[in-house]
């Protein structure tokens, strides 16, 4: 017999959850599917792990938020520092990067500042 707690849903009905999660309105997040439901968002990676119909839809809810995000960012509907933190947790990044060109002969100096954004693919 396996030792502690069994969990509450088995994985089809975690997978089943999980698609009526996605079709629902409002903003959606792995964590709070994992609350709802009461598992562990440990748990659900690892059964997105083991079964690819799951992952996909594990990715689905991701690309949701990430959308929610850059909407809301772009939109004014949200703080955008608030989305520009919540998009890095998801991976997204930002970087400067300044290229100078320098010379010794008096002549003026030409500087090139280009922002880039990172998004994962």
């Amino acid at each position: 017999m396996p030792a502690g707690r069994p969990f509450i849903f088995d994985r089809e009905d975690i997978k089943e959850k999980a698609k009526e999660y996605l079709e629902s309105e409002g903003y959606k997040t792995i964590t709070a599917f994992c609350v709802k439901y009461r598992i562990s968002r440990k748990h659900f990676y690892n059964l997105m792990n083991e079964d690819k119909e799951l992952l996909h839809i594990g990715e689905a809810i991701q690309l949701e938020r990430e959308q929610a995000l850059e909407d809301g960012g772009l939109s004014g509907g949200m703080n955008s520092g608030m989305a520009r933190f919540a998009l890095a947790q998801c991976g997204w990044s930002e970087k400067q990067e300044i290229k100078q060109d320098h010379t010794s002969k008096g002549e003026s100096l030409n500087a090139t500042v280009k922002f880039v954004t990172n998004k994962p693919t």
